[in-house]
């Protein structure tokens, strides 16, 4: 399965309505092939980023739904709404990806509705990674990364889940990269996360700021909330 990841930046005004597009006529104009759903939607947080974004994920069951999705867009079904959705945001940058295998979110296309209503009220908290691994370290970059995954499964106390795991494909993107979705269990545990200081004598070798930073390069971190209607999350 992969995925396609698009950040949309919007002007201070147009959330709503860019909202209201993806959830009344472009979620439900995607479903009509049963290989393609967008299945998480989440917006930016005031003061996390420096304009107001949202960012989507869809799910194309293989690289022939994705072709298909792409003609759709170009000269098809979607080429109308995917104007609209233009016309209502500043820009868009999209990434193609797949998950990493100790990623554990589990997509079911046969599941996502087609036409997604608000099931909550309000949604949850994550962090949206976008990273940049050191020239030719991706893979020792994923491998920390997955030791890293597995401490935070081991201690769930802590509030902060890896939800997903994400390499970009070969032209997925403008540069290889890893995207890390992350679930934050509650205000207290976002909380803890804003506040913690770890004193420079405790930064030592072994510690993941440490170590990872052998491996990758830079990354940019979103704070967001899944909308209420968002299919998964």
């Amino acid at each position: 399965m992969l995925f396609v990841n698009e950040v949309h930046q919007l002007s201070g005004t147009s959330g709503a309505a860019f909202e209201e597009l993806l959830r009344c006529q472009w979620a439900p104009a995607l479903a009509r092939d049963d290989d393609v759903r967008l299945v998480w939607c989440a917006r930016s947080l005031p003061g996390a980023v420096s304009g107001p974004e949202i960012v989507t994920w869809t799910a194309v069951a293989d690289g022939a739904a994705l072709q298909r999705l792409g003609e759709r867009i170009r000269h098809g079904d979607l080429r109308e709404g995917a104007t609209a959705l233009g016309a209502a945001r500043r820009a868009v940058a999209r990434r193609v990806a797949s998950q990493l295998n100790f990623s554990t979110l589990d997509v079911d296309l046969a599941l996502i509705p087609g036409g997604p209503e608000p099931h909550r009220e309000q949604g949850d908290l994550y962090v949206h990674d976008f990273v940049l691994p050191q020239p030719g370290m991706q893979r020792e970059f994923e491998t920390k990364l997955a030791e890293v995954h597995a401490f935070m499964r081991e201690f769930a106390e802590l509030g902060t889940q890896l939800w997903a795991c994400f390499e970009t494909v070969i032209g997925g993107g403008t540069q290889p990269e890893n995207i890390m979705v992350s679930q934050v269990a509650n205000a207290e545990a976002l909380t803890r996360m804003l506040t913690m200081e770890i004193p420079r004598e405790a930064v030592v070798p072994g510690m993941w700021m440490v170590d990872g930073l052998k491996v990758r390069d830079t990354w940019t971190s979103r704070l967001m909330r899944s909308v209420p209607w968002s299919p998964i999350g």
